[in-house]
């Protein structure tokens, strides 16, 4: 009987040390860096942009997606166009858009509280200091003005954390940087204000992107000529005001988009290294360790990466060759298990 007891004691307190580990679990994984990711994904076309266009910008904003600028060709690649243009996709259609202040393309945006910010860019003869907010992305909806950059800026990474607006890194009049900058989105007719700056090398056209609570940017182009692309990854805190080295890439790239999944991942696509890719990566930010999910239609950079809905991303419009080609054509990439 004693031995029975005993039996029934020590299995009611295996039973309890099992749920309670159970429930430390998720808080376990979530401190050590994020959710499981979905184990399968499917990547397919979807409705093409009305017009062809590379280095432009996209946000979706109160469950409509915004298309803004870039740059174009025409038919018989003389003539490079900066385009002032954009589109909006909302119910299942695309529609025109508010013009933008200027043609620009390789601006960086995010969006925030129904709001989205538009910071810099180029036109090709200079880069810009402007920053804009939107609230109506009618055709009439009209831009306002936000405090300035403190210099003109483009091909930078941006994320938006916690109502603050970060940009990182850019070409400039004066070369690529490496400096950061934030503005107060409670307060975007405020200053600019600078952060600790990317401990590596000044560069452009990194990826850039917010996930689980802090910021991370991953490679990006130190140098034209030679070209020198970079597989370094960093992560930074915005609590602390500090940047940490991150494992590297498994290769480098540059004019490449981000966008995460979950808390402690995220998809990468539209590497170029000097040739452009087709490959769709899933990358664990924690260890840069990457696996590949699939390949994009067509092979494209200079394209943005928006999640447009739970479980679903596009890969919009984009250059796929060096030959002056713009494409209009989204893929999908869609959880699937």
């Amino acid at each position: 009987m004693e031995a029975v007891v005993l039996w029934k004691v020590c299995t009611c307190v295996t039973a309890l040390l099992l749920v309670l580990l159970g429930a430390c679990a998720p808080a376990a994984a979530t401190r050590a860096g994020g959710d499981a990711p979905p184990r399968d994904f499917i990547i397919s076309p979807c409705d093409p942009l009305p017009r062809a266009r590379g280095g432009h910008s996209a946000e979706r904003v109160d469950g409509q997606l915004l298309v803004m600028g870039g740059t174009d060709w025409s038919a018989d690649r003389t003539r490079k166009t900066w385009l002032d243009d954009t589109a909006v996709f909302s119910g299942g259609a695309w529609r025109e858009g508010p013009r933008l202040p200027a043609p620009l393309a390789h601006a960086m945006t995010c969006a925030d509280g129904g709001n989205i910010y538009l910071a810099g860019g180029t036109d090709g003869t200079r880069h810009f200091k402007d920053v804009y907010c939107l609230s109506d992305l009618t055709p009439s909806g009209r831009w306002r003005r936000a405090a300035g950059l403190p210099v003109g800026l483009s091909a930078a990474g941006a994320a938006v954390w916690n109502r603050t607006f970060f940009v990182a890194c850019g070409e400039t009049d004066q070369g690529l940087s490496n400096r950061m900058w934030r503005l107060d989105l409670a307060s975007p007719e405020r200053t600019w204000l600078p952060c600790d700056p990317l401990p590596g090398p000044a560069r452009a056209f990194p990826a850039m992107l917010e996930c689980g609570g802090s910021i991370y940017l991953l490679g990006g182009v130190a140098g034209w000529e030679p070209l020198a692309p970079l597989k370094d990854a960093y992560r930074y805190d915005p609590r602390t005001d500090r940047w940490s080295r991150l494992p590297d890439l498994p290769w480098a790239g540059y004019a490449w988009s981000a966008a995460p999944v979950g808390r402690g991942h995220a998809l990468l696509a539209g590497q170029a290294d000097g040739e452009i890719h087709s490959d769709v990566w899933l990358l664990e930010l924690a260890s840069m360790k990457a696996r590949k999910i699939g390949d994009a239609p067509i092979q494209t950079t200079t394209a943005p990466l928006v999640n447009v809905r739970p479980g679903e991303w596009w890969l919009i419009g984009g250059e796929p060759d060096s030959k002056k080609t713009r494409t209009n054509l989204i893929t999908a990439i869609r959880a699937g298990g």
